[in-house]
């Protein structure tokens, strides 16, 4: 269904009702997921000692071609594991991770609950089709929303046999709902909530002064010292905060989204603080579309 119109407060509302009624249970938004996805695999990686073996033998191999045979040989051997191995066992096995006591002897049922499923780019296809048919394979309820019906979500055609075969057993073994609401409840609710809402602008010395005055009553109100922070991130990253106060934090345009950053940085500062200032917002153009799609 369209942006608003209630599919993931009907998803959470489902979600709640089967708090200590089902243990085997899981919410991931997408990005969030991604995330997980890669962090297992990469653990998966690591850990595996037949999966490094086979690494070996491929590079030992590869590495006694002659120089200009390697590249070519090289690229081959990279595809080959992937298809071989990851596709066959780690995603599988990452599956298994996503849900507790999934392949265990205890009963009761598993449910996922997936928010705003996406086809951005050839890994979130390949690994969401391996992750999602192994758990509906397995019994696992899945509930999902997406802005598109699921045969729309891959309007690029990446990997169209891959994708097509996970979007029949999708069909197969959920039932697709079309919600139709034209109206986008989100902006319904700002509009009734407008001392909560602040957006300020423009970028005039008023409405710089106003914002400036906001900063301080919320950082007194939730008291402690404005500092410096460091957010642990995932894979052993982390990403600074120039102002932080108890739960809010400060940041301008350009350092949240002019730098290398990612979904993994976003989701740590969203998880760290309830109220976030962000100040010196362009104008959006496609001159900065990069910058505009990370807020």
């Amino acid at each position: 269904g369209n942006v608003g119109c209630g599919k993931t407060m009907l998803m959470d509302m489902f979600y709640g009702s089967t708090d200590g009624m089902i243990r085997q249970r899981q919410r991931f938004h997408f990005h969030e997921a991604m995330l997980k996805i890669n962090e297992q695999m990469h653990k998966y990686w690591k850990e595996n000692g037949a999966e490094k073996s086979t690494q070996y033998r491929i590079s030992s191999w590869i590495m006694n071609l002659p120089v200009d045979e390697k590249v070519k040989e090289w690229l081959a051997g990279e595809e080959f594991y992937k298809q071989q191995l990851q596709m066959k066992h780690i995603l599988p096995a990452v599956a298994d991770k996503f849900l507790v006591d999934q392949q265990s002897s205890k009963k009761g049922a598993s449910i996922l609950c997936f928010d705003e499923i996406q086809t951005v780019d050839v890994f979130a296809i390949v690994a969401l089709s391996g992750i999602m048919s192994r758990l509906l394979t397995t019994g696992t309820v899945l509930v999902a929303t997406s802005n598109r019906a699921p045969r729309e979500l891959n309007q690029d055609g990446m990997q169209k046999e891959i994708f097509d075969k996970f979007i029949s057993k999708l069909e197969k073994h959920c039932e697709i709902i079309s919600i139709g609401s034209e109206v986008d409840y989100r902006r319904v609710a700002a509009k009734n909530s407008v001392e909560n809402v602040h957006y300020l602008w423009p970028l005039n010395k008023a409405v710089l002064e106003e914002f400036e005055k906001m900063w301080r009553q919320v950082t007194d109100q939730y008291g402690g010292e404005i500092t410096c922070a460091t957010l642990p991130v995932m894979f052993g990253r982390t990403m600074e905060v120039p102002e932080s106060c108890n739960g809010v934090a400060r940041f301008t345009f350009e350092y949240l989204c002019g730098r290398p950053v990612g979904a993994a940085d976003y989701i740590a500062v969203a998880k760290n603080y309830h109220t976030i200032f962000i100040s010196e917002i362009p104008a959006m153009s496609m001159e900065i579309r990069d910058k505009v799609l990370l807020l």
